[in-house]
């Protein structure tokens, strides 16, 4: 008997805990649903900001950039193919500091479900968001009725050195 009584208060209690994170959390997420737009200006222009010196973002004048509209007015609308020499260049030459200056770990690659296979730079900051701190990144892989998680290839495998 006296289990059940602990328990219950225990229930009781985590169940309040929780319902006071949530609704933390709910007014967390509102508050910043509400300034959507300063945030998402903010990260724009820290990331111009801090790829003003690569090639790219010497070709679209990164460094006068200084809020969204400046953007709009400087980078073009563009497609994978104006990006297709800048990923080659770091792709067969090793070239750093062309779309990015993170430097580039490996290259994912696309399906080629909308036409060719395209390689995509990965950088570090994004590798770890993907894997963590276990250093481990999977790729998932379907085909048929067979599904699975495999370890990632070798940067060689796409296109890198």
């Amino acid at each position: 008997m006296p289990m059940q009584w602990w328990r219950k208060i225990t229930n009781y209690t985590v169940l309040n805990l929780a319902s006071v994170y949530g609704g933390y959390c709910r007014k967390k997420q509102l508050k910043d649903s509400q300034r959507i737009d300063s945030i998402s200006e903010k990260q724009l222009l820290d990331f111009v900001h801090k790829n003003k010196n690569t090639v790219y973002g010497q070709k679209y004048g990164f460094d006068h950039i200084h809020t969204i509209q400046h953007y709009q007015d400087q980078v073009p609308f563009t497609t994978y193919d104006d990006y297709r020499d800048y990923v080659n260049r770091i792709a067969e030459n090793g070239e750093q500091n062309v779309l990015t200056a993170d430097k580039v770990v490996f290259f994912a690659k696309t399906s080629g479900t909308s036409g060719e296979m395209k390689r995509i730079p990965v950088v570090k900051k994004s590798y770890q968001t993907l894997c963590g701190n276990s250093g481990h990144f999977y790729e998932y892989h379907s085909s048929g009725n067979e599904k699975a998680w495999y370890p990632l290839r070798q940067r060689s495998e796409y296109g890198g050195n």
